[in-house]
């Protein structure tokens, strides 16, 4: 009997152990708040950012600092950024990208499904699901 307890032990002890490591993984995900936005530009002047906005479906302008900036996409998946950066070069759409951070946990898990879906592959499917992504959550930031 006292053989079969030490592996029992240190076969639980293991388990406890990849628990552990797996759960601190999962929880910097979880209260990483850093996403990418894609600013295609940035003005002093509010009419004038409505007016540039209007040259892209769906995209948003944040008032920030008195500046008022023109984004086109959020995302945090890199396999998206790489996406959405290639879009945008080979379209000659000039960008910059911007860190911001979303507190909202409700905010980061639907943007993270939409994510989830997203098809590199496919660049409509990608872009119609950036569009539902900034339509619909961009006034939450």
């Amino acid at each position: 009997m006292k053989k079969l307890k030490k592996p029992i032990v240190i076969y639980f002890l293991g388990m406890l152990l990849g628990y552990y490591i797996c759960s601190i993984g999962y929880i910097k995900n979880l209260f990483n708040s850093t996403y990418k936005a894609f600013q295609v530009g940035v003005y002093t002047n509010l009419e004038t950012a409505n007016a540039y906005k209007n040259k892209f479906k769906n995209s948003i302008v944040i008032e920030d600092d008195e500046l008022y900036r023109v984004f086109v996409a959020i995302l945090k998946r890199e396999e998206n950024i790489r996406s959405m950066e290639s879009y945008l070069n080979k379209n000659n759409i000039s960008y910059y990208i911007k860190d911001i951070d979303i507190n909202d946990v409700n905010l980061k898990r639907e943007i993270d499904e939409y994510e989830s879906i997203m098809n590199k592959e496919n660049e409509v499917v990608f872009l119609e699901l950036n569009k539902m992504i900034i339509k619909l959550y961009g006034d939450s930031l």
